[in-house]
This record gives C-alpha cells, structure tokens and sequence, in this order.
C-alpha cells in the first residue's frame, strides 16, 4: 500500500481494524515509547494522525480490541520504565481522538506481551503474558463482558504451558485458538483452542508445520482462515506466512440449525476458479426462540397452526363462518408473541324479526326479534263470523295451525288467513 507511512517506524505497537474497515495504529516503540494514535480510511494507504498524545502512558507490547460498538479497548502493556508493566485498561469511542480509563488496576495484574480476543457475543478475554516478579510468564484467562471495565478469572492454571509474545483470536464459530509464544525459553509452535470461553483447553497440536516462533503476527481472514505471519523465529526475523482454513463448510449452499437464541456471525465465500469473494458479517444472524400460534374454531377445531419467532406476529386464517352467527374477531392478540399461543375464534349471535300480519277477518300476535335457533310462536285470532284458514309465507302455505311455533333461523314475515 506504501513504502513510507506517515507514522514513525516502531514496533511492538497496536492495531485493530474496526467494523466500517477503517484501521487504527496505537503506541509502540519508536525512538522510544509512544502514546500517539493514527487512523487509516482507505485500507492503509494513507494515514492521519488522531493524537500524539492519548490519555494513556506510553507503551509497546499491549494487548488491543476493536469492538462490535466500534469502540477501542486497550490493555496492559510495556512502558520502558521501571517498573514496565502496565494493569490499566483505557476505551475510546471516537476511533482513539480521545480516551476514558475504565481501571488503572485491573485484577490481571500488570503485564506486558500478552494476548486478547474478542468473542462474537462481545466478550474480551485476555490470556498470558510476562508478569513483574514471574520466573516465566502466565497462563490465566481473564474475561470481561463490559468492554473492559470489569474483570473475571476464567482459570487461573490453563493447560498450555506459561507463554507471553504469543498470539490467540477468536474464530467465526465463537471457538478461542492460541498460538506460539515463549516462556523465556525455547520459542514454541503449539496450538491449543477452547469452545466454552477459555475455560477449558483442548491441545490442536504440539507442533504446527510453522516453525516455532514468538512476537509473530497472526489473524483471522475474513473466510475463517488463521493466518500466521513473521516474527522472531530462533533468533532470526521471519518473513513466512502460513494458512490454516477453519471454514465449517465447503457445499455451496451450506445450511445451519441453530439450537441456541441469539447473535451469530456468518462468513460466506465465493469462488469461480479463479478470484475468490468473501462476506464477512459479524452478528449478521440473530437466531430467536420460536413459537407455536394456533388458531381454532369455537368447536375447537384447528383451523391453522403457524411457527413463528420470537417478537414477531402471527398471520391469521381467513375468517371463519358458522351458521347463525357472524365472526366477530379473535380471543387474544397475537402481535409481538413471546410463547406459545392459542387464539379462539369469537362469534355473535344473529337475531332475526319476527313480522306476523292478519288478513281480512282476524289479527296475528307475537310478533317480535328471537335469537338464532331460539322458538317463535304466532297467533292467529279469527273475528266473529270468521275462521282462521292458515299462514302463509309469500306464496307458500306453511301451517294450518292458528298458533304456529317454529325454529327462528332468519327474518320471517307471516300472514294469517281467515274465511267466512
């Protein structure tokens, strides 16, 4: 990208790339100790500077993060003076203009070239590292889940040897893999990894096809891959870089349950034999509890069963019908369900009139509304001299019965008929 960054050339400084890409430089030893902080746009191309002076000391050889917010975490570290090893934490928020300390003693202790990770739930843990008055280095796991403030033992006795100037990075699957280092010793070349938060340890392999190495740089690509790059490899600097693809699938069209609520990184990579597309979204799949909706009918017939996720709305079946009633809607709600649900259709009863008429030579009673399915009976009353005949309806004789009971199941209008 350049021959010639506008920074000083150092070492033992801090990097992180933050989540619009952009790429900030912290620290390190030029002439000596620094504390000044430059910001990239464009990938590294070109450089400006944030501060010459952050709040916090000088020093190389720190452990650094980029978080989910976009805010910048940085921990421990050297400051080339006595004593050297640095126990605060500092974040900024404004892509490291300015800086808040969150602790000037964090219960890790004071250290220098030790390692962080970032979990994809937001998490930091910070393993190893040189500690004043240590024969060696350490090998605990510390972990904070407030970007940094506060802190957790994890394990105070993790089963990979006493390391610092290693490397760790969490991989898209939430897994932690810790790489090489020294103890003051032999540089080494293992790698270990752990699923549950660095609580517990699985040895990968106690020799890697790298050589053995310390003050390396190592990180994950994009598609899951752990790169390894350089370092002081038996005295000499290094300048090989070395691959490992930890990707979870090679189909082209790969598919995943997930068995857990919540937030889930995704990678996806493209290749058409001869570039190769990579999409990386952190937290791109909010994975949610799912939810069981039935919708019956007042006879508590099913009408619809519906899955739905968590928060989310249930879909209705088109209204329902039932003879002498009209639908009148549903018992409950069912916006925003957070469980599983049954949803009852409700009804109102229908109510009909009831119109009974006389002819010549007589009167019709009774008349009035009734409820569907309810009974309706109307008298006929012949006058002096006249007898009832019967009741019609339109032009369809339907009782010869000068009181007729019968079913209401719609509007009726009745005519009594009478003779001489």
């Amino acid at each position: 990208m350049t021959g010639g960054a506008e920074w000083e050339a150092r070492t033992g400084h801090g990097l992180v790339a933050l989540p619009d890409g952009e790429i900030v430089l912290m620290g390190g030893w030029a002439d000596a100790n620094t504390n000044e902080v430059w910001l990239s746009e464009d990938k590294g191309e070109s450089w400006t500077r944030m501060t010459d002076n952050a709040g916090w000391s000088p020093r190389g050889y720190f452990a650094a993060e980029a978080l989910h917010d976009g805010s910048i975490v940085i921990m421990g570290g050297h400051s080339g003076i006595n004593p050297p090893e640095l126990g605060d934490v500092w974040r900024s928020t404004d892509n490291g203009a300015t800086w808040t300390q969150l602790t000037d003693a964090a219960p890790w202790g004071p250290r220098s070239s030790h390692s962080s990770a970032l979990l994809p739930n937001g998490d930091i843990l910070l393993m190893g590292g040189q500690i004043p008055d240590h024969p060696g280095s350490a090998n605990d796991v510390w972990s904070s889940s407030d970007g940094g403030a506060t802190w957790n033992l994890v394990t105070a006795d993790a089963p990979w040897p006493v390391r610092s100037n290693h490397q760790s990075m969490a991989l898209p699957d939430g897994s932690v893999v810790l790489l090489g280092g020294s103890d003051g010793g032999p540089s080494r070349n293992d790698v270990w990894r752990s699923t549950d938060g660095g609580a517990t340890w699985t040895q990968v392999t106690e020799s890697a096809e790298w050589p053995a190495r310390m003050q390396f740089v190592a990180g994950v690509l994009a598609d899951g891959a752990v790169v390894v790059m350089g370092g002081n490899v038996s005295g000499s600097m290094g300048r090989d870089v070395w691959r490992l693809d930890t990707a979870g699938s090679t189909e082209q069209h790969p598919a995943h349950t997930y068995q857990d609520a919540g937030s889930y990184q995704v990678t996806l990579q493209t290749r058409d034999g001869v570039t190769v597309s990579t999409l990386r979204r952190p937290a791109y799949i909010q994975a949610l509890n799912q939810h069981t909706v039935i919708f019956k009918d007042y006879n508590d017939t099913v009408l619809k069963t519906e899955v739905v996720t968590h928060g989310s709305d249930a879909t209705p079946p088109a209204n329902p019908s039932r003879e002498g009633y009209t639908f009148t809607g549903w018992d409950v709600d069912f916006s925003n369900i957070t469980s599983d649900l049954t949803v009852t259709a409700q009804y109102q009863i229908n109510t009909y009139t009831v119109t009974p008429t006389a002819g010549t030579g007589g009167t019709a009673s009774n008349a009035g509304t009734y409820a569907h399915g309810s009974t309706a009976t109307v008298t006929a009353t012949a006058n002096p001299g006249h007898v009832f005949v019967n009741w019609t309806e339109g032009s369809t004789v339907v009782s010869c019965d000068a009181q007729y009971s019968f079913t209401v199941t719609g509007n009726r209008t009745l005519r009594a008929n009478f003779s001489r």
